[in-house]
């Protein structure tokens, strides 16, 4: 999750080599040469190398985060760093339908049965058609391309 936060933030994600030769050297070396890859970006299919301006990926997406309270507050607390509008959702215990708000244009799911169950009441209620239910991955793919995806584009990105 911490590596997800840093790509959300604009955070260079340096290797421990970095650490060590800039203690070694006794000064804060230049991090471009340590600098990790974001991910294997599932578009591109190749590593994807950071990006050296930080970008606020999710600016004026509305994302509902529907899950346990831990799933919520760590998918949360991600997505808002990549400066996206967060409507938080816990699940209840008992097993109820999604409430969809109708601001959130793309709805995270936490990947339960109990969750891709309730999932038939997001589609079918029209609570809100145009908004789409994503995965982890989507999320996870959106950072490390820098970019809002098309959820339908890959059958991992979606329910």
């Amino acid at each position: 999750m911490k590596y997800l936060k840093a790509l959300a933030l604009g955070v260079p994600c340096v290797s421990c080599q970095w650490v060590l030769d800039c203690s070694e050297e006794r000064t804060l070396l230049a991090p471009l040469p340590y600098t990790l890859p974001n991910g294997y970006s599932l578009e591109l299919r190749c590593y994807v190398t950071a990006f050296t301006s930080p970008t606020k990926i999710f600016a004026n997406v509305a994302i509902q985060v529907h899950g346990d309270a831990a799933f919520v507050k760590d998918w949360g607390q991600t997505l808002a760093a990549a400066d996206a509008t967060v409507i938080e959702s816990v699940a209840s215990s008992n097993g109820g339908g999604l409430r969809v708000d109708p601001a959130a244009r793309f709805v995270l799911l936490q990947p339960l049965k109990k969750t891709t169950k309730r999932l038939g009441s997001l589609t079918t209620a029209g609570d809100a058609a145009s908004t789409k239910p994503v995965t982890m991955e989507w999320v996870i793919q959106c950072l490390i391309n820098q970019r809002v995806l098309n959820p339908m584009r890959m059958p991992q990105y979606h329910f």
